[in-house]
């Protein structure tokens, strides 16, 4: 009898039952020690009712063992409340796999069960929200046709062929340095403009010669590979990007990053921006210098801070923000960073000829703040025409690296600040809220 008893422990485990499945009926054949046995029928299916008829075969088994050992004392079985015992891999709850006795698998395949069906996307759901998504495509099709014939005109005038009175090309300035990798992308996209005259790349490398551009095989065309002038420096220097040593063949020349990337159709309509606007620097990166009455934030090393902090013996300074944050939450900025911008070739010469050596030295010194000295010069030169921004989608690559990530960054672009604001006797910035935007793009402006 004692090898029964595993038997109908497993039996009575299989055959637990639950509130919402009826019972087998009881069998007469049920030992009296043991509860009645209980079990699930699968909604009296044909699978259930031979699980029913196997629970009676071992329990007329048992019964005959039990008959021929009468003086055999069966110890006290302590079985488990059966409302409380489940199958083997059942889950408590409305879980995926609840429900099974509708059809669903318990298995470990994951197959979503009629409960996925019934509680989040039925048949009937799912038809009603196609047939949505369908009817909602073609309205704003139909909308869209609708629009255009409405609207629709014979010509729209354009530009001369020309460009207007610059012309209809560009140059671009590279500043690389050692960084031959993302030289070789930037090359590859942007000689391929087909409105960049040339590409003028700033070498300031004196330990390294220029890559030869037939090693690297750039897909491009012999046309766009002699866009490609090398211009080697003489010194290292970051005012160099401003020290044209090759002619310069456009009026209009847009200063780049190595580790930019930007549509050539957005330096397009950036450089068509700049047509209005010939006197300013336009470009893509904003950013705001405030006055901080809180006083010496902006001291170097070395230096008064009298000096550093222009301030002009008032008690506070000026500061650089950093962060694009500030022009987004207070709508105004008053420089356009010289890593992505247009400017007028006559203001590479200018920044040369309006910035004293001690402030070209204090520059290279620091690595840091041409792009703010040359914000300086064409403000101060124009007599304070503002900057415009062009607001375009670009990746940067150089946001997790470069000059820019240093600790003292900030603090070294305000002290920079505050000595342009001593030499040039005062700020020239204008603080200005426009925003250049390609209304093509845009649904709502």
């Amino acid at each position: 009898m004692q090898k029964e008893w595993p038997l109908l422990l497993s039996l009575i485990s299989f055959a637990a039952p639950r509130d919402d499945v009826p019972a087998c009926p009881t069998t007469s054949l049920t030992p009296p020690l043991l509860p009645p046995l209980l079990l699930h029928p699968r909604h009296h299916s044909q699978q259930g009712n031979k699980r029913c008829q196997l629970a009676k075969e071992a329990a007329a088994r048992w019964m005959a063992v039990h008959d021929e050992d009468d003086d055999l004392i069966t110890p006290e079985l302590h079985l488990p409340d059966p409302s409380t015992m489940r199958r083997p891999y059942h889950r408590v709850g409305r879980g995926p796999f609840d429900g099974l006795e509708s059809g669903g698998r318990n298995d470990n395949n994951g197959l979503q069960s009629s409960w996925w069906r019934s509680r989040v996307c039925s048949p009937r759901k799912c038809y009603v929200l196609l047939a949505v998504l369908i009817v909602g495509s073609l309205a704003l099709r139909l909308t869209h046709l609708a629009l255009q014939r409405a609207f629709q005109v014979d010509h729209l005038p354009s530009a001369p062929r020309t460009g207007g009175p610059y012309g209809s090309t560009y140059t671009i300035r590279v500043n690389t340095f050692r960084r031959n990798h993302m030289l070789k992308g930037f090359l590859q996209h942007f000689a391929s403009c087909p409105n960049v005259e040339a590409v003028q790349v700033v070498w300031s490398d004196q330990e390294n010669k220029p890559p030869s551009l037939t090693d690297w095989a750039l897909p491009l065309t012999s046309e766009q590979l002699d866009k490609v002038q090398f211009e080697e420096q003489p010194t290292d220097s970051l005012n160099n990007r401003f020290r044209a040593l090759l002619p310069v063949p456009t009026p209009a020349v847009l200063s780049l990053d190595d580790d930019l990337e930007i549509p050539c159709s957005t330096l397009d309509f950036a450089y068509s921006v700049w047509q209005a606007a010939p006197h300013s620097l336009v470009g893509f990166t904003p950013r705001l210098v405030t006055w901080d009455a809180g006083g010496a934030a902006a001291a170097g090393e070395g230096e008064t801070e009298e000096k550093e902090r222009g301030s002009g013996g008032t008690g506070g300074s000026y500061r650089y923000q950093s962060s694009f944050k500030y022009v987004w939450w207070h709508g105004r900025y008053n420089l356009i960073l010289t890593k992505c911008c247009f400017l007028h070739r006559d203001f590479l010469s200018l920044y040369f000829s309006s910035l004293s050596p001690a402030t070209l030295d204090y520059i290279d010194q620091k690595r840091n703040c041409e792009d703010i000295a040359m914000q300086f010069v064409v403000s101060n030169y124009t007599g304070g025409a503002p900057p415009v921004w062009v607001q375009a989608k670009f990746t940067d690559h150089g946001q997790t690296s470069g000059i820019s990530k240093g600790q003292d960054h900030a603090r070294e672009r305000s002290a920079c600040v505050g000595r342009l604001v001593n030499e040039f006797g005062q700020l020239p910035l204008t603080t200005t809220a426009h925003k250049a935007v390609d209304a093509r793009g845009e649904w709502v402006w």
